[in-house]
């Protein structure tokens, strides 16, 4: 290791030797193989509801079968697989990526190496950081290429403009929610010096951001809080479990579940996904001498309507980033 940061010039070369160290990791290269697998294997399943689902939609919406693809429910299906499984698995590979990038080279000793060359606490983290960066990125658009490039072979849909936009728009912020895990995941272990403490705290972290679990203890969090609804003046008094209605779940439980909820990373990850890859809407109650009514949704305008989903996660990210800053450069590391 020593021969290897010799002579260090700055941020760039520690780049490059982080980003040759994590691509010929054993442990990265065998998540990011599983998650590629998943990815795929995913797709084809997804595929095949779709081709079941085409059967139902096909009489009722006015679309060639080639065109279907457009139809709001195949298009939901569609970035299912790419929301879902980025924001879980390919969590997880971010959370690999970071979690023992501090703590090897404080074990192996190479963080006491690199003070000792004229370099500052800043370039060294930012190398680490752009290192990561970089693998990730290389990550998200193997996955999403890989996945959507099985979808438009099998389902004929065009590359056309309107189509790159979306999968570019779901690429970069796919990009920006895994750069937010690293950056956490490189903050804790700056902070925690044991690698399998680190590894604990950061897998609970990205299972309480899991939108299914925040959902179900929400919902338990209810259920312990029955409520009771009074009419007819007040003759009847019926008792019923918040969470089984929604409106019934309370104000503060609901204001969790409807607004902060969706402004976590991974939550305004899958509703952008979902609402981005929406190319039109279809109204299909026609009388036989009319057509259905089909509107084309342009992806400038959905990426208008959708910009409050981009704000918070972005926050989140650079957050993190100079939360990694701060910590190395203030933290007794060694």
């Amino acid at each position: 290791m020593e021969g290897r940061i010799a002579g260090l010039p700055g941020t760039l070369t520690i780049a490059r030797k982080e980003f040759v160290d994590h691509v010929s990791d054993h442990t990265f290269l065998l998540c990011f193989g599983i998650f590629l697998v998943a990815m795929v294997a995913s797709t084809f399943y997804q595929l095949d509801q779709i081709y079941q689902l085409m059967a139902y939609i096909a009489p009722t919406v006015g679309f060639l079968e080639k065109e279907l693809w457009r139809d709001p429910e195949v298009s939901e299906m569609l970035q299912t697989v790419l929301a879902s499984q980025l924001s879980t698995l390919g969590v997880l590979v971010a959370l690999t990526l970071s979690f023992n990038s501090i703590n090897k080279e404080r074990v192996e000793g190479s963080l006491k190496v690199l003070f000792s060359y004229p370099i500052s606490r800043s370039k060294i983290i930012m190398g680490k950081l752009i290192a990561g960066l970089a693998v990730v990125t290389l990550v998200v658009i193997a996955s999403l290429t890989i996945s959507f490039g099985i979808e438009m072979y099998y389902l004929t849909i065009p590359l056309t403009e309107e189509v790159f936009l979306r999968l570019a728009a779901v690429t970069v912020y796919g990009i920006v929610l895994l750069a937010f895990f690293l950056s956490l995941g490189t903050a804790v272990s700056i902070i925690v010096k044991d690698a399998s403490t680190t590894l604990l705290i950061l897998l609970i972290v990205a299972v309480l951001l899991q939108p299914d679990f925040v959902a179900m203890t929400l919902v338990t969090l209810a259920v312990l809080m029955p409520r009771s609804v009074t009419y007819n003046a007040g003759s009847n008094v019926q008792y019923y479990s918040p969470g089984m209605l929604s409106w019934q779940m309370p104000s503060v439980l609901w204001w969790l579940h409807k607004d902060y909820l969706r402004m976590t990373p991974i939550v305004a990850f899958r509703t952008f996904s979902g609402n981005i890859f929406h190319f039109q809407n279809v109204y299909p109650y026609y009388t036989s001498r009319t057509s259905p009514q089909i509107i084309t949704l342009p992806f400038d305008w959905l990426l208008t309507q959708n910009i409050p989903l981009l704000v918070a996660p972005i926050l989140y990210t650079i957050g993190a980033v100079m939360s990694c800053f701060i910590l190395f450069n203030r933290r007794d590391i060694v």
